[in-house]
C-alpha cells in the first residue's frame, strides 16, 4: 500500500523483512560503538544498586536507602541481574546496550506514526531518525553506565505508549505509561506528550472535535498519573522524594533558561574544551541563551507554517520541550558528559525532528550525503563519552583492587577520592559498598570514608600527600601536579579542618589522633598506603 492509501496519521509500514534488517544493522552499529563500555566494570551508583541486592533488600521497593526513589521495574531488572550472572558487569551492560538498540527501533515506529503521508521521502526520515537516535553523543551516559538502567526503561516504555496512543491502541498505552512510572518517575510528563498527540489526531481527522473515545482514552492516562502519585505518597511519605522539593521544585527563572540552552546545545553538540570556557567565563552563558533563542525563532517558525495543521516538525519540537519538563531546573554543563542521562527521553524527539527535517528539506543525494556526516561526527562524539566511562570504571576497579590487596584491618580512610573523570562518575556514591562487595578480595570494613572528591581527565594523575610545609603544627598538604584536577571537599567536619584550600591543593588538620585507621590516598593511576606510624611521625615533627 502506498504512502497516499494509508489511514491518515498513519505513515508506511515496514515490511518483516525491513524490520528483520533494520535490528541485526542497529545492533551491529551498537555494538561497535558501545564496545568499550561492554568490558567495562561498575561505577559509583552502580555498587549501591547490587549491594542492596546482595544484603537481601526488596528490589522492587524503596528502602532507607533508597534515596526517596519509587523506581520498582527498575530495581527488579537489578535483581534479575544480580540472579542470573551475579556480579558480572558484561552482561548488564550488554541489558542496556540492548535496550538503547530497541529504543533507536521505536523511534523507527513513532517517526513512522507522526509523518504520516506528510513527507515525501516516507522511509528514508524515520530510518534517519532511529539511526540518529542510535549514535547521538549524548547517550553515552546513558547507556555506559547500568545505574542509567531506569533512564532507558522508562524511555522504552514512552515509546510504547505513545506508538499505541497514536495508533488508537488505548490498553496498550496506558500499560505502557504504568511501566514507564514504575521505571523512572520523570515519566509524569507523559501526559503533555499525549496532548501533543491528540492534537496531531485531531488537526489531521479534520474533525470539528475530538471523538469521545480519544478524550477518555487521554482521561485515563491522567487518572493513572494521578493514582500513581497517592501511591509513591503512601511508599515515599511525599509526593516528590528524590532530592526533596527544594532540589526538584526550586524555580530559578535564570537557571532555567540558562539550563534549557544548555539541554538545547548539548542534545546534538559536543562538550565544549573545558579550557576554552574557563578563559571565557561568559560564553557558556552566551551561547546557551544565543542557543535557546535560535531554538524559539525555529519553534515560531514551524508553528506560524503549520498552525492550520500541526506538522511533524511542530510535534518533535514540543515534544522535546516537554520531555525536559521533570528536569527543568537541573544543571548540565557545556564542558563535561555528566548529567546527560536526562537528555534521554529528550533526545528522541531530537533525533525525530533532525531525521524527518533531513527527509523533507533535502534532495536525495544531499540527504545522504548529510546523515553520513552527522552520523559519522556523532559517534565520534559518542566514542569519545563511551571512553571516558570505560576510564571511570577502571579507575573504580583499580582503587576497589588496590585498598583490599593493601588492607590490614581496621578502618579505611581514602584523602582523595576520584569523583569524575572526565565528567564520568568515579566515586560520588558507592565507595563503602564496592569495598564490601566487590573486587578480588571483599572486606567488611566498619569506615571507609573519604576527605577530598577530585575531578580528572587522565588516569594517571599525580597526586602528593604528605606533611604540610608551612601550616599549624600536624598539618597535612594534599596537592594534584596536574592543573586540569581540582578538589572539592567531602562533608568530614567531623574528621578534619581544612586551614587552606586552593584549585588544586589542601591544606588540614585532623580533630583526633588516626587509630585504627589506614590511610590511602590517590596517585599515578594507582592507590599508596600511608604508613599509619610514619604518618603521625611525620606530622609531629612538622615545624
Amino acid at each position: 500500500m502506498s504512502g497516499a492509501e494509508q489511514p491518515d496519521g498513519e505513515g508506511p509500514e515496514l515490511s518483516l523483512r525491513d524490520w528483520s534488517g533494520l535490528v541485526a544493522v542497529y545492533s551491529a552499529v551498537g555494538g561497535l560503538l558501545y564496545a568499550p563500555a561492554l568490558f567495562s566494570w561498575y561505577a559509583s551508583d552502580d555498587f549501591l544498586h547490587y549491594a542492596r541486592v546482595i544484603e537481601g533488600g526488596l528490589p522492587f521497593w524503596p528502602g532507607p536507602e533508597g534515596g526517596g526513589f519509587l523506581r520498582p521495574l527498575t530495581g527488579l531488572s537489578f535483581w534479575l541481574d544480580y540472579q542470573l550472572w551475579g556480579l558480572n558487569p558484561l552482561p548488564a551492560h550488554f541489558v542496556n546496550i540492548a535496550l538503547h538498540v530497541a529504543n533507536s527501533l521505536l523511534v523507527i515506529k513513532l517517526a513512522l506514526v507522526v509523518q504520516g503521508d506528510q513527507a515525501r521521502a516516507s522511509r528514508f526520515g524515520p530510518m534517519a531518525a532511529g539511526l540518529l537516535f542510535l549514535v547521538l553523543g549524548c547517550h553515552a551516559e546513558a547507556v555506559s553506565w547500568i545505574a542509567c538502567r531506569g533512564d532507558l526503561l522508562g524511555a522504552f516504555f514512552i515509546l510504547l505508549m505513545l506508538i499505541s496512543f497514536l495508533s488508537r491502541a488505548w490498553v496498550f498505552s496506558v500499560t505502557g505509561l504504568g511501566l514507564a512510572l514504575l521505571s523512572k518517575e520523570s515519566a509524569f510528563s507523559a501526559p503533555l506528550l499525549l496532548m501533543l498527540c491528540l492534537m496531531l489526531m485531531w488537526h489531521r481527522s479534520r474533525a470539528s472535535a475530538l471523538p469521545r473515545s480519544q478524550v477518555v482514552a487521554f482521561l485515563s492516562h491522567i487518572l493513572l498519573v494521578v493514582l500513581y502519585f497517592f501511591f509513591r505518597r503512601a511508599v515515599l511519605g511525599s509526593l516528590v522524594g528524590g532530592y526533596g522539593a527544594h532540589g526538584h521544585l526550586r524555580a530559578q527563572p535564570d537557571l532555567v533558561a540558562q539550563s534549557l540552552g544548555h539541554f538545547l546545545w548539548r542534545a546534538l553538540l559536543p562538550p565544549l574544551p573545558a579550557r576554552l570556557l574557563d578563559a571565557m567565563p561568559a560564553l557558556q552563558g552566551t551561547l546557551a541563551i544565543a542557543w535557546l533563542g535560535c531554538f524559539i525563532a525555529l519553534l515560531l517558525v514551524l508553528a506560524w507554517r503549520g498552525w492550520r495543521r500541526p506538522t511533524a516538525g511542530v510535534f518533535c519540537a514540543m515534544a522535546f520541550l516537554a520531555a525536559l519538563v521533570p528536569v527543568f531546573n537541573v544543571r548540565i554543563y557545556l564542558s563535561e558528559i555528566e548529567g546527560e542521562r536526562y537528555l534521554y527521553l529528550a533526545s528522541v524527539f531530537a533525533a525525530m525532528g533532525l531525521g524527518l527535517g533531513l527527509a523533507r528539506l533535502c534532495v536525495r543525494r544531499t540527504r545522504v550525503v548529510s546523515l553520513c556526516a552527522i552520523v559519522l561526527f556523532q559517534s565520534a562524539v559518542l566514542v569519545s563519552g563511551v571512553l571516558y566511562w570505560r576510564g571511570a570504571a577502571t579507575i573504580a576497579r583499580v582503587i576497589v583492587a588496590g585498598i583490599q590487596e593493601q588492607h590490614k584491618g581496621g578502618g579505611i580512610l581514602l584523602v582523595n577520592k576520584p569523583d569524575t573523570f572526565g565528567g564520568a562518575l568515579v566515586f560520588r556514591t558507592g565507595l563503602p559498598e564496592a569495598l564490601e562487595h566487590f573486587g578480588p578480595h571483599p572486606i567488611d570494613t566498619p569506615v571507609a570514608e573519604a576527605l577530598f572528591a577530585t575531578g580528572m581527565y587522565q588516569r594517571d594523575y599525580r597526586f602528593s600527600f604528605g606533611p604540610a610545609p608551612e601550616g599549624p603544627p600536624g598539618a597535612m598538604e594534599l596537592r594534584s601536579l596536574d592543573a586540569r584536577s581540582g578538589f572539592s571537599e567531602e562533608d568530614r567536619e567531623d574528621r578534619i579542618k581544612v586551614v587552606e584550600k586552593q584549585s588544586n591543593s589542601a591544606v588540614f588538620v585532623f580533630h583526633e589522633p588516626l587509630r585504627g585507621v589506614e590511610v590511602f590516598y590517590y596517585d599515578a593511576g594507582g592507590v599508596q598506603a600511608v604508613v599509619l606510624a610514619e604518618f603521625t611521625s611525620k606530622a609531629s615533627n612538622t615545624p
